[in-house]
């Protein structure tokens, strides 16, 4: 009896354990594309690295274009909302190649570099960023980097660098305020 007792605590248990992960699913809010998607759609296949470096739009005048480069959907597609709130341009990449074929591409006001990335390291990317274009304003974006990374990247020029996790606020500051150091400015490391 008490064998049955438990087996029936412990299956009403289940039962509502999922029945409010079932709500909880329910309640989530949907991120769709300024309103265009309806609320509840499949989700489109992973675009190509290519199509990531080439969409966007390239319009002049005071419109920020922002370049976001990291291997991490979610961080790509925050920090992508953070600036689209702000009226910037966003171009993302999820490699360093799509990064390069982006600043080869032109049209790009600040770039936004993961120094973790999957076919490259982010100072490679920034070296080839440099061959193409000197004077574009690249900010790293790291969990961690060493010291030898850092006063390389430095040397070539970056204007911040970013210790994940990052305040947003400061970054969207820094990108979007065009304040841009030849360095390292240490009230800009986090």
């Amino acid at each position: 009896m008490v064998y049955v007792l438990v087996s029936l605590l412990v299956l009403l248990g289940f039962l509502l354990f999922a029945a409010r992960r079932r709500r909880d699913e329910r309640s989530k809010p949907v991120i769709a594309d300024r309103g265009t998607a309806p609320a509840r759609m499949p989700k489109p296949a992973e675009p190509s690295d290519r199509e990531i470096a080439a969409s966007g739009d390239s319009t002049g005048g005071s419109v920020r274009r922002v370049l976001i480069v990291d291997d991490q959907p979610l961080i790509r597609a925050m920090l992508a909302e953070l600036f689209e709130r702000e009226g910037a341009i966003v171009r993302q990449a999820q490699s360093g190649a799509a990064a390069i074929d982006a600043v080869r591409a032109g049209g790009i006001d600040h770039v936004l570099l993961d120094l973790k990335l999957p076919d490259m390291d982010g100072i490679e990317a920034l070296r080839a960023i440099r061959r193409l274009d000197d004077c574009v304003p690249v900010s790293l974006m790291t969990g961690y980097g060493s010291p030898e990374q850092l006063n390389e990247a430095e040397r070539l020029g970056i204007g911040a660098c970013f210790m994940k996790p990052f305040d947003l606020l400061q970054v969207k500051r820094h990108v979007l305020g065009g304040a841009i150091d030849a360095g390292i400015d240490a009230g800009e490391v986090s």
